[in-house]
């Protein structure tokens, strides 16, 4: 986790910290004083009149009833010169807060356009993608891969509970793009990496990107799927591929390979690795490094696992194992992330580059990844401040 996508998104912590102040701010105000309630309803009306106004910019209709909201204010500031209880002083407030809502949905502008959430999901291939994915009912479901397409299939596929290797997220995490090379969206040029040369590469598979969305526009030419892949269906816009090559949302390989931290790993030996057997652990630190090392020769064990349950926090996963084996889950080594084995805390490992791998004793064990926010931050804390913690 490295810095925000675009300079744009960092506005979001300083809008959220207005919010936080904001409500002190209003937390503080007497209710029953009718000078600070119509200082503060004077202020709402003129501020909502002025952005009202300033929606009237060229590439917009003026929504007049926008206005509503301002007069909303001035009808209360109105009202409310009379005498009344606290309550009716909460009742106009939260009024205009649902009608400022209403009248403006992010400036206003989505108030002109199409439910275009509702046509992505009636999309024949949209629904067709989605009957294919959830048709086996899995906890870790294939993903898609997207080449070429609209910004719909950056951000809406999660209306469908499809997984994508690309998305919308205000943060960017290093990891990732040096591995998979994720773009920013669907508008700009697709990247590339050594370890993900080529849509469907090995970290693509990696990744259990089973389905390929390939999009039609005019200004640039169609890419082509590699050889291994099979068109389901296409339309004037888009086309749906799907691959026999990816991997397993889960793997148990025997045979593990340390390398040090920092090392360079070999592209053509990363493509050409059968990865349900083989697991490269990529240290991301000293420590990761020192702990896996004494795993390399004992964990080659098999494993059967399963997923009970997940979510884009955690994860339970039953397992079995003869001997001490692996499990890899084809989820990111994210700061935040801690696993427990029967309710013991027990060390995650990074695998593969930027995945997570946790060496299970023989037996039957319950396994859990959960994502702890407070230790992400505190990651994110020590990182500002140099302390090489991933």
């Amino acid at each position: 986790m490295h810095h925000f996508r675009r300079p744009s998104d960092a506005a979001y912590l300083l809008n959220f910290s207005l919010a936080i102040i904001a409500g002190i701010a209003v937390s503080r105000f007497k209710l029953q004083s009718r000078k600070e309630i119509s200082i503060l309803l004077l202020a709402a009306a003129c501020w909502l009149a002025g952005a009202s106004l300033n929606l009237r910019v060229e590439s917009m209709r003026w929504q007049t009833f926008t206005l509503t909201a301002s007069a909303c204010a001035a009808l209360a500031l109105w009202r409310l010169q009379k005498p009344g209880t606290e309550w009716r002083t909460t009742l106009w407030l939260l009024a205009i807060l649902i009608i400022d809502y209403r009248c403006f949905n992010l400036n206003g502008r989505f108030n002109q356009m199409r439910n275009t959430a509702q046509l992505f999901q009636d999309n024949q291939i949209v629904r067709l993608l989605t009957q294919k994915i959830h048709e086996r009912q899995e906890a870790l479901p294939p993903r898609i891969e997207t080449r070429n397409t609209s910004v719909p299939w950056d951000n809406m596929v999660v209306f469908q509970n499809i997984l994508s290797t690309q998305g919308y997220n205000p943060l960017r995490y290093t990891l990732y793009e040096q591995w998979y090379g994720a773009r920013e969206n669907s508008l700009v040029a697709d990247r590339s990496t050594p370890f993900n040369p080529t849509m469907g590469g090995p970290i693509s598979r990696l990744l259990g990107a089973k389905y390929l969305i390939i999009g039609h526009r005019e200004v640039t030419s169609t890419p082509q799927p590699p050889d291994d892949y099979q068109r389901i269906f296409s339309d004037k816009d888009t086309e749906l591929w799907s691959t026999d090559l990816s991997y397993s949302r889960l793997l148990n390989p025997t045979r593990a390979h340390l390398l040090a931290p920092g090392a360079a790993v070999d592209a053509p030996l990363f493509a050409s690795s059968d990865f349900r057997n083989v697991l490269l652990l990529t240290p991301r630190d000293h420590e990761d490094a020192r702990t896996a090392s004494a795993l390399v020769l004992t964990c080659n064990g098999q494993v059967n696992a399963s997923v009970v349950s997940a979510t884009p926090t955690q994860q339970h996963i039953r397992v079995q194992a003869k001997d001490n084996g692996w499990v890899v889950v084809s989820e990111l080594d994210f700061p935040g992330w801690q696993a427990e084995l029967d309710g013991k805390t027990i060390p995650i490992h990074r695998a593969n580059g930027m995945f997570r791998a946790v060496c299970v004793p023989s037996g039957e064990h319950e396994l859990r990844f959960r994502f702890h926010p407070w230790s992400m931050v505190a990651y994110a804390w020590q990182h500002a401040h140099g302390s090489p913690v991933l």
